[in-house]
């Protein structure tokens, strides 16, 4: 099964867990990791997740694109009708 393409962002003080586990490599276990880890601090920068376990450095590289401290989270999983080859 190929993952599906993803359109958007995701705010890491206030995504849910449903939402972070839409990202590659994040699975229910980090995702609630993540979430313990933001309610004992805001982050301030995207790089502070990888203090939480299960997030090394290619994870991180892998969901940066998707990050971002201020804003919505917009984050869905693309049309795939509108994909290019």
């Amino acid at each position: 099964m190929v993952a599906p393409q993803l359109e958007g962002q995701i705010n890491i003080n206030s995504a849910s867990a449903e939402q972070w586990d839409l990202l590659p490599g994040i699975g229910p276990t980090t995702a609630e990791r993540i979430l313990a880890f933001v309610k004992k601090k805001a982050v301030t920068h995207a790089s502070q997740l990888m203090r939480v376990k299960g997030i090394g450095r290619k994870t991180y590289d892998r969901i940066k694109p998707f990050l971002v401290v201020q804003g919505e989270t917009t984050l869905h999983a693309a049309d795939p009708k509108t994909q290019t080859p």
